[in-house]
């Protein structure tokens, strides 16, 4: 893939081994060197983050909290400090929810009303700038970096919700390893501080302190997720089979070159696809180092309406729902045992007549007020013929893909539980959804091309929708991990807007 010019530098090439480096020297996935602390870092190629003080990060959620951070950050007199921080409630508070597995934290930052941090002035952090960063909720100090622990070693990333990672600005990952082994020390301890359960996600004990609490020590092998992978339902395999798969992947990245996104995604499936094929066979999977995942177009290539419904929802919950989240915002800080409160109970139902009738629009009558574009016909836009893909922005669609296949944040505990053909299959509704996204907002100023500032704003608002799957209900997991488990799930909605992007009018 190549340089996207000053803000956009991609993954390099590689061989069917080279996922990356243990930074900061180059190295090959199977001969990566533990360092001096036994810790084994994976960091993708060519992925740059530094923030750059916009400040967009900070709106959209929530900040959650554990004890420790609220304890050191409740007691200080913000109102005194600032004025705009004079006469506004700050906090709010889920501790039941928090004990009963509801909940993700026992306290959170409050928002104001056009969903930004109440501690957010003049774009920096006030937290940050009046006590210092160490001080900042640990949600905040962690944000964008990603780390999945594998029995091969700890794999690390960025999420495209900080606009500077989706601009890929600042440092090359690669050449800031302590830093980022300091930000692994601090996740590990993180998790212990909020100290809940994976099952039940219940609180064992009263959360533990950021800095008192055990030494952390790289993790017993008993311990290490992904021991076996799965593939797809009922298909399941070992981590070193999974390798295999994973360096196919890899190889597909960074050295098909003669590929454009439209060609890599198919082909992506086709390689899990005969992976699965594999394992049921009992055929080892060392076979798909020889395996050519081209794919050939059907005869019969016009989606169906459950594939044309899956892909909407997918859009609504990307797009359409996160902005209602943010009107409502009452609904989601409002305690369980407060719900049937006649005030909150009209909120509820106020809440669910809005998700309900836009999500009824969008996913069946397939229209969307879309941010940044307005009322949009979703087919429409979808089927408007464009100017074909740029360079530079198929290359910024493949070093996405790179990363979050990179990552492993695709699957397993970082993705509800995915398997990884469901992990997949959302990535390339992902990618169709950004876009069309950026169809909507072209269409709307009348042009016939995309912009990379669309395609910047869509990743934005797609990868915080992301993160918070992740943390979505065990019901909701295998409800989604069920209906994205069908191999080759959006091929031909792929093969349509494929089209559009083929000039003409």
């Amino acid at each position: 893939m190549a340089d996207l010019e000053s803000n956009a530098q991609s993954a390099p090439e590689g061989n069917t081994e080279h996922q990356g480096s243990c930074a900061p020297a180059n190295g090959k996935h199977n001969d990566c060197e533990a360092d001096a602390s036994g810790i084994k870092l994976f960091v993708p190629e060519g992925v740059r983050y530094n923030c750059q003080g916009c400040g967009r990060c900070c709106s959209g959620w929530s900040v959650g909290m554990t004890e420790e951070d609220y304890g050191r950050i409740k007691d200080i007199d913000w109102q005194s400090l600032h004025p705009e921080l004079a006469g506004k409630e700050l906090f709010f508070h889920r501790e039941e929810e928090f004990k009963a597995g509801l909940a993700g934290h026992p306290h959170y930052t409050k928002p104001r009303a056009d969903g930004s941090c109440p501690f957010l002035i003049n774009k920096l952090c006030f937290i940050h700038g009046h006590l210092g960063e160490d001080q900042k909720p640990v949600t905040c100090r962690l944000f964008p970096y990603s780390f999945v622990e594998t029995p091969s070693g700890v794999y690390t990333g960025v999420v495209y919700n900080s606009m500077a990672a989706a601009k890929n600005q600042g440092d090359l990952l690669t050449d800031q390893k302590d830093a980022l082994l300091d930000y692994l020390a601090l996740t590990r301890k993180y998790a212990t501080a909020l100290n809940k359960t994976a099952a039940a996600m219940e609180v064992k004990d009263k959360p533990k302190s950021l800095e008192t609490g055990a030494q952390v020590d790289a993790p017993v092998e008993s311990n290490v997720p992904f021991q076996t992978v799965e593939l797809t339902l009922g298909t399941v395999v070992t981590w070193e089979e999974f390798l295999e798969v994973d360096n196919k992947l890899m190889d597909l990245m960074l050295n098909r070159k003669d590929l454009n996104i439209f060609q890599v995604l198919p082909a992506g499936s086709e390689i899990l696809q005969k992976a699965i094929r594999l394992k049921r066979a009992g055929s080892p999977m060392t076979e798909l180092r020889d395996f050519d995942p081209v794919v050939a177009s059907d005869a019969d290539m016009t989606p169906g309406a459950v594939e044309e419904m899956t892909l909407r929802t997918m859009f609504y919950r990307f797009f359409i729902y996160p902005m209602i989240r943010v009107d409502e915002k009452g609904l989601w800080q409002m305690q369980r045992r407060n719900i049937l409160n006649p005030v909150n109970a009209f909120m509820v139902a106020r809440s669910f007549s809005r998700y309900t009738f836009s999500a009824l629009g969008a996913i069946l009558f397939k229209h969307a007020k879309v941010p940044g574009a307005g009322n949009m016909n979703l087919e429409a836009a979808a089927k408007k013929h464009f100017e074909p893909l740029s360079k530079e922005l198929d290359d910024y669609f493949k070093r996405w893909l790179y990363l979050k296949l990179f990552a492993k944040t695709y699957f397993g505990p970082a993705a509800a539980g995915f398997g990884v053909v469901s992990g997949y299959n959302c990535l390339m509704a992902s990618i169709i959804a950004v876009m069309i996204f950026a169809k909507c907002c072209a269409t709307s100023r009348k042009e016939k091309a995309l912009n990379i500032d669309d395609i910047y704003e869509a990743y934005w608002r797609l990868d915080r929708e992301l993160l918070t799957m992740g943390q979505v209900s065990k019901q909701e997991s295998v409800a989604f991990n069920f209906a994205f488990a069908t191999p080759r799930l959006f091929h031909k909605m792929l093969f349509e807007l494929q089209q559009g992007f083929k000039g003409g009018s």
